[in-house]
């Protein structure tokens, strides 16, 4: 009874002259929410932008993206490492591909295997950093795009020794003043020689801080430590890459037409997902803050 008394103005609460009333102070309440509401839209959108200019370290356009996991076939690890270098040669082939290469899981997929490391010989205390693993095939860099600060890529490595790339924020965490390249590492009870430094990604999510990252051998890796996510195949073309996607899946077709294809799509697509959380968010309270402030509008 107050409240709707105070909303015809009859609130019994006002003093005779005063224009302090219940039903006032409900509507610059409501005047002001909406406004803190659009305000946060705004920021939210300007934070968009800033994520959509952010340097995530690899190339975002002109790459076509097409997963698959033989694991499900009843493929041995063997027999899965031929697949994925006879499917990379093939596709690399094709008509207007510039390069291709194989990865387990591409950058800003939320995340990934991860482990603690430390180097070889030393002890590491209860601070090994928490590092992201990928798995990547020869010419994974150049496809992507990712500059080699030193050393080299993989080039079809022997399975004595395990090899790794890692990157600029792993280099300086673990050989703050030394030359990492030959260095040894250890991790989730695997030892690598790192033999490339590349530039730093980013990993998980566009707004994280660089993350320390460790590229790992594929043919090396799939053996004693598979994919549960399958692997993709990743194209680089100077064209548009979804022209490509057709003469992708038929390249996998003629090598195991019982092959599920999945997540096909490009990688300008995959950074847009990756905005998803943000641009919602900017949404809803950009729509939340014009409801509110016409709902003031009309009580005014």
């Amino acid at each position: 009874p107050i409240l709707a008394a105070a909303l015809k103005g009859q609130d019994s609460l006002a003093r005779p002259g005063s224009r302090f009333t219940l039903r006032n102070v409900l509507v610059v309440s409501q005047i002001a929410m909406s406004l803190v509401l659009l305000c946060a839209t705004g920021l939210f959108l300007r934070s968009l932008k800033s994520a959509a200019a952010i340097d995530i370290g690899f190339r975002s356009r002109g790459i076509l993206m097409m997963a698959v996991d033989p694991r499900l076939n009843g493929y041995t690890a063997e027999r899965t490492t031929r697949f994925l270098a006879e499917l990379r040669q093939r596709v690399a082939a094709l008509p207007g591909v510039a390069s291709a290469a194989c990865t387990d899981v591409v950058p800003l997929s939320g995340g990934n295997r991860s482990d603690g490391f430390s180097v070889v010989g030393r002890a590491s205390g209860t601070n090994a950093p928490i590092v992201d693993l990928y798995m990547a095939s020869p010419g994974y860099f150049d496809t992507l795009g990712i500059a080699r600060i030193a050393g080299r890529d993989f080039t079809g490595e022997s399975p004595a020794v395990k090899v790794a790339v890692v990157n600029q924020v792993f280099a300086k965490l673990l050989f703050p003043n030394e030359n990492p390249i030959g260095q040894s590492v250890s991790g989730g009870g695997v030892t690598y020689r790192i033999v490339g430094v590349v530039k730093n990604i980013k990993s998980r999510t566009l707004g994280e801080e660089l993350r320390p990252v460790l590229f790992r051998s594929l043919e090396q890796s799939i053996a004693t430590d598979p994919s549960l996510m399958g692997y993709s195949v990743l194209v680089r073309t100077a064209g548009n890459p979804s022209v490509l996607a057709g003469a992708v899946r038929r390249e996998i077709r003629s090598l195991d037409p019982t092959l599920a294809i999945f997540n096909d799509g490009t990688m300008e697509e995959h950074f847009t997902d990756a905005l998803f959380l943000p641009r919602l968010a900017g949404w809803l309270f950009g729509i939340f803050g014009a409801v509110g402030l016409l709902l003031a509008a009309v009580g005014l």
